[in-house]
């Protein structure tokens, strides 16, 4: 017989219809020489510091930190009915194998390895890895099944991160807890959480307005905006737009919408995309023009200017607006 242990009843409901596995028992499913049952989420958990000396059962500051040398599991009272489903099926004599049918990932590999070695099983096991519960998909991952030893790493990886869950929370709780007079609890993935909420909180409430000017450049089908800080720097782009001529600007607006345009792939547009590659202005920033349809003018310094856009020279008008 082999038993397939699954994270979670509804999959191993899949998994036993595709193996045959249709007779109902308390807690597993079996047929056609299969044994299908389920963790039900995690049944193995750390045990609680009063498991190391009865000296760490009180909360003190002198006992802090508490790290064990040598980690000690329990089985979780409120699966334990489960479990002890689990460790029956693993140790009957017509049972020769394993499959460790358990979430294809870290806290999976987690589930399976602690009820393992929890019952103290020795019986062989390999790995069934799949994400989908299509019936393809089950044969599948049962015909290319890898021996159990190939998911080590893995394990060792979600010991890490269950041991690390372990010793900021009972650590920094009963530190804080103790220093505030209060139940604080802190958490690995808690306490980083919340505080990116309260830095951003804060960054609202202590938000000060600035102003700042939009440069705004209507190129008929399209406009191009961007933002300065400094209202002189603003207006000197417009002034550059004014004081050339048409000729010598119309190279300007291709350099300064060269990042632009070269994102278009229109025949049409072949020449004007050439005429931005060839541009050197040492004169004009071309980063300033970026298009950004998010910002609304409001107040506008004004200059009439010409644009060259699709490769056609047309009317357009350069602004700057301050918000």
């Amino acid at each position: 017989m082999i038993l397939i242990i699954a994270e979670k009843p509804s999959v191993a409901g899949e998994i036993a219809k595709v193996v045959g596995a249709t007779t109902r028992g308390k807690g597993y499913l079996s047929g056609n020489d299969y044994i299908v049952s389920w963790c039900v989420g995690h049944l193995i958990e750390l045990a609680k510091p009063g498991a190391y000396g009865e000296g760490l059962e009180k909360w003190s500051l002198d006992t802090l930190p508490i790290i064990p040398e040598n980690y000690i599991t329990e089985v979780s009272s409120a699966t334990a009915d489960q479990y002890a489903v689990l460790k029956e099926l693993m140790s009957r004599a017509d049972v020769s194998e394993l499959v460790e049918a358990t979430d294809a990932g870290r806290e999976g590999e987690l589930i399976f390895r602690l009820v393992y070695n929890q019952a103290g099983c020795k019986k062989p096991f390999k790995r069934l890895w799949i994400s989908s519960m299509e019936e393809k998909s089950i044969k599948d991952g049962l015909a290319g099944m890898k021996p159990g030893s190939a998911y080590d790493n893995l394990y060792e990886a979600a010991l890490c991160r269950q041991r690390a869950d372990w010793l900021v929370g009972i650590n920094l709780t009963r530190l804080f807890s103790k220093m505030y007079n209060k139940t604080l609890t802190c958490g690995r993935v808690q306490t980083p959480t919340i505080n990116l909420i309260v830095n951003r909180q804060r960054s609202i409430e202590n938000f000060v307005p600035q102003t700042y000017f939009t440069l705004t450049a209507n190129c008929g089908s399209f406009k191009a905006y961007s933002r300065a800080d400094d209202q002189a720097k603003a207006q000197q782009i417009v002034e550059k737009c004014t004081r050339h001529s048409d000729e010598s600007y119309q190279q300007i607006a291709v350099c300064s919408l060269k990042n632009i345009l070269r994102r278009l792939h229109r025949p049409e547009n072949k020449g004007t995309q050439q005429a931005g590659k060839q541009c050197d202005d040492d004169r004009h920033d071309s980063g300033y023009f970026q298009t950004d349809r998010n910002i609304t003018p409001h107040r506008h310094i004004v200059a009439r200017t010409k644009f060259l856009s699709y490769g056609n020279s047309k009317s357009s008008t350069a602004s700057v607006a301050e918000a």
